[in-house]
């Protein structure tokens, strides 16, 4: 996208815009400013015609319009530049202008400019500025810049009441999605914008105990920490002077891993076991005995749960009933890592490989993901890509959308002051960075959209076991036996 000197240029998808406009419900009498349904069904033909015709003949299939001050462009002259480029593409269609189109259709042609085009396309006149105030434009925009953030403020923002002040429920706020899109946008400049000289990052250590910190995990309101030596989980207030609120105590070796949501913890432990407490009264609802070795990783989603372990199994459960569903048996050492979704386990483990497990139709291994040279100790993924860190000091980034290949291996760790370098212990990233920590004391945060490091935390003095960030802030675990909160300055 680009401006051009009579207006707004922009970009449109022909095959993600022409399924959803073909959705619409349009009766056969009904008219949207004079244009009837037979003329959308022209439209929508062209549409899936141009984005068939592009893709076989491996042109970007991208729709170029263009919205000039008087808003009055027509579609004829669309067709025309495309039929210059595909001059054997025979095309009939009703010459409107865009300005005529129903809402829905402008409405996502906008959501597929850039932050800049939607702002001039604001100047066109009082109904584009109307238009380009939309909520749902907004969340649009959020999902195109940041998708893994806005699926996240979207579930959400279905699970807690975000209230207001004055009772309010603030989603309802037609300008909400607007807000969200710019606070993220200047939390991104404050996370990766790098200059010589300016500390970032502000360290200040929130916990110290008197044993080693496995694994961490926060909301707004609390801090979970498993620990060894006294094999419990403790909960932390993150208010300011992040006060130990209660203590979860069942496990009776230390405690290797944690997750939690608005009603429950699970955790996992050397004991071999994984339990399941109440959050809101922290009873322990069910023990699940099933491992015959340490327990090092758990993950759960909706009602279905994972755990690894150093018998070299993944376990499914049923997360309500406790009920063991089926056991993933290829691996060949400890599961150090797992994650799911609704359709797929990716597990990783101390023998250097990945595997990849079909759980939606039946428990099997659908690939084995070659590359690390040691020990795979942390891995996340999202709808496109797999991220995985091992002990031989490299990120390997895994393509989902071609069959999991090895897209790109990123040297990842830094020497330590002794000239030795160490591997990676533990991951987590959202749209635009990643964030490392490992046997080396330090933590790395690196700019996906350039894969360079953009900087480099120091002030543990022990391995890294744990990150986890949010807009403001990123808190770490180590066995140093603190955890440190690091705030990141505004860089308005």
């Amino acid at each position: 996208p680009g401006g051009s000197p009579g207006g707004v240029q922009g970009w449109v998808k022909l095959d993600q815009m022409a399924p959803k406009v073909k959705s619409m419900e349009i009766d056969e009498e009904e008219l949207y400013c004079g244009t009837t349904r037979k003329d959308y069904v022209h439209a929508i033909t062209l549409l899936e015609t141009l984005a068939a015709e592009l893709t076989r003949s491996k042109v970007n299939p991208l729709l170029c319009f263009t919205l000039n001050e008087k808003n009055k462009v027509n579609i004829s002259d669309i067709v025309s530049v495309l039929s210059e480029k595909l001059p054997n593409l025979e095309v009939t269609f009703p010459v409107h202008s865009l300005g005529q189109l129903p809402n829905e259709v402008l409405l996502l042609s906008l959501s597929f400019l850039d932050i800049d085009a939607v702002i001039s396309a604001q100047k066109v006149c009082s109904s584009w500025q109307r238009l380009c105030s939309s909520p749902r434009l907004w969340k649009h925009l959020c999902h195109w810049q940041w998708p893994r953030y806005t699926e996240i403020k979207e579930a959400e923002t279905s699970k807690y009441n975000r209230l207001s002040v004055d009772g309010v429920d603030e989603r309802q706020n037609p300008l909400w999605w607007k807000r969200t899109y710019y606070k993220k946008k200047r939390s991104e400049k404050a996370w990766l914008s790098w200059r010589p000289g300016v500390k970032r990052f502000t360290d200040r250590t929130i916990i110290k105990q008197h044993n080693g910190i496995h694994c961490i995990q926060f909301d707004d309101t609390e801090l979970m920490t498993g620990s060894g030596i006294m094999n419990e989980i403790g909960i932390w207030d993150m208010k300011d002077p992040f006060e130990q609120k209660s203590t979860l105590i069942g496990h009776t070796s230390a405690v290797t891993c944690l997750q939690f949501d608005s009603e429950r913890v699970v955790s996992g432990s050397l004991d071999t076991t994984v339990r399941i407490w109440d959050r809101a009264t922290g009873r322990c609802d069910n023990v699940l005995a099933g491992h015959h070795d340490k327990v090092w990783c758990v993950h759960f989603m909706g009602n279905r749960m994972v755990s690894g372990s150093s018998d070299k199994t993944v376990r499914v459960w049923d997360i309500e009933t406790g009920e063991y569903k089926c056991s993933l048996e290829e691996h060949r050492t400890s599961v150090s890592c797992v994650r799911m979704d609704d359709s797929i386990v990716v597990s990783g483990s101390a023998g250097n490989s990945i595997r990849v497990w079909d759980i939606k139709e039946g428990p099997r291994c659908v690939c084995k993901l070659r590359g690390h040279h040691k020990g795979v100790f942390c891995l996340q993924f999202d709808r496109s890509k797999i991220i995985s860190g091992s002990l031989d000091n490299t990120i390997r980034v895994w393509d989902r959308r071609e069959s999991y290949k090895n897209v790109n291996t990123i040297p990842a760790g830094d020497d330590t002051s002794d000239g030795s370098t160490k591997g990676i212990i533990c991951l987590t990233y959202d749209d635009t960075k990643l964030i490392v920590g490992g046997a080396n004391n330090i933590v790395k945060i690196w700019d996906m959209r350039t894969w360079k490091p953009v900087h480099i935390l120091s002030g543990h003095t022990h391995w890294i076991t744990s990150v986890q960030f949010d807009d403001s802030k990123l808190i770490t675990g180590s066995r140093d036996h603190t955890v440190k909160m690091w705030g990141v300055e505004d860089s308005r």
